[in-house]
C-alpha cells in the first residue's frame, strides 16, 4: 500500500524500529530457530549471553507471579496491590509478582540445580554470592515489577518493599547493571507504548512504574517511565526513535520541577519538542486518575 518493498526482515526492522541483527534474533525466536553467532568476539565472551539472561528473567518473572497469586505468604502483597487498585488481570498483564522472604526462593532446592541456569540467574542480577561463594536471592520480601525493553524482553526487575526497616534497603530496589539491563537505556512500558507513540508521534513521560501503569489503564497508552532514576541523554535518544514530542509530567514540588526541567533540556537537545504538565499539589498520575478519573488527568495534559 505504501510502496515500500523488502522481505520479512525489512518489515520487522521498519515496524519495530530495530537493526538487522535484532530483527534476525526476534524472528528466529518466534520461529524456534537457534541462532549461532560465529565471530571472534563470541569466542572471547565470558559467562552467560544476553539470551540466557532474558530467559532467566522470564522464568523468574513467572515464578514471582505464581507466588503472588498462590502463596499464603503473599497475602500482604495482594492486599497492598488491591489498595493500589491493581487487580489480578493487571498483575498478569504487567508481570507483577512477589519475591518471598528467605534467601533461597530462586537458588534453593525448588529452583534450577544445574550450573548453567544458576550462572544465568547470577548474571541476571537475581542471585548474589556471599564471601563463601554461596548463592542467595537478591530480592526478598518485595512486590516485583518485571521490566522489559522496547522489544518486550524481560531485562530486569524493580522490587518494592512492604515492611520498611533498617535492613530492607531502599523502598524500591532495581536489578543491578547487567549485560541486558542498563538503567540509562531502559524506559518502563516502552514495549507496550511504542505503537501508540509512533501513531501519535507523542510520548508521555512519568516517574514511577505504578504511575505509568495507571496511565495505560486510564487510556493514556503512550506513557513511559524512567525507572525512578534520573532521565538520561540515552533515554532521550531512545524516545527520538519513536516520537517528535514529549509531554513531561512533573510533580508540584520543587524537586519534581527541577527533575522535569533537566529531562526537558535533554529531550530538547535531542531535537524533540517538549511540554511540561504540572500536576495539582500532592497528586501524581496514579492518585489523580483514581480520585478524579482520566478526564482530570487529560485536562492537566491539555
Amino acid at each position: 500500500g505504501c510502496g515500500v518493498g523488502g522481505d520479512v526482515f525489512k518489515f520487522v526492522m521498519l515496524y519495530d524500529h530495530v537493526d538487522f541483527p535484532t530483527a534476525l534474533r526476534m524472528l528466529a525466536s518466534r520461529a524456534g530457530i537457534a541462532i549461532q553467532i560465529d565471530d571472534q568476539r563470541a569466542g572471547k565472551r565470558e559467562g552467560p549471553g544476553k539470551d540466557e539472561i532474558f530467559a532467566a528473567n522470564e522464568e523468574a518473572s513467572k515464578r514471582y507471579q505464581k507466588e503472588l497469586m498462590q502463596s499464603p505468604e503473599a497475602a500482604g502483597a495482594r492486599e497492598y496491590l488491591k489498595k493500589r487498585a491493581l487487580n489480578t488481570e493487571v498483575c498478569k498483564e504487567w508481570g507483577i509478582g512477589w519475591a518471598p522472604e528467605g534467601w533461597d526462593f530462586l537458588s534453593g532446592a525448588a529452583g534450577p540445580r544445574d550450573g548453567p541456569k544458576m550462572k544465568a540467574l547470577e548474571a541476571a542480577g537475581l542471585l548474589s554470592a556471599n564471601e563463601a561463594g554461596r548463592l542467595y536471592d537478591r530480592f526478598r520480601g518485595r512486590v516485583m515489577f518485571t521490566i522489559r525493553d522496547e522489544l518486550g524482553r524481560a531485562v530486569g526487575f524493580s522490587g518494592r518493599v512492604l515492611k520498611a526497616d533498617d535492613k530492607a534497603g531502599g523502598k524500591y530496589v532495581n536489578t543491578p547493571e547487567t549485560p541486558a539491563f542498563r538503567k540509562s537505556r531502559i524506559l518502563f512500558a516502552l514495549d507496550k507504548a511504542k505503537r501508540e507513540i509512533l501513531d501519535a508521534r507523542t510520548a508521555l513521560l512519568v516517574e514511577g512504574q505504578i504511575d505509568c501503569i495507571r496511565c495505560h489503564l486510564g487510556g493514556f497508552k503512550n506513557a513511559v517511565a524512567s525507572q525512578g532514576t534520573a532521565f538520561t541523554s540515552e533515554h532521550a535518544t531512545l524516545l527520538k526513535r519513536y516520537a517528535d514530542k514529549v509531554v513531561v509530567v512533573l510533580d508540584a514540588d520543587a524537586a519534581g520541577q527541577k527533575a522535569a526541567l533537566r529531562s526537558a533540556e535533554l529531550l530538547i537537545a535531542e531535537g524533540l519538542a517538549v511540554s511540561l504538565a504540572a500536576l495539582p499539589p500532592g497528586e501524581d498520575p496514579d492518585s489523580l486518575i483514581l480520585k478524579k478519573g482520566p478526564e482530570a488527568f487529560a485536562a492537566v495534559l491539555k
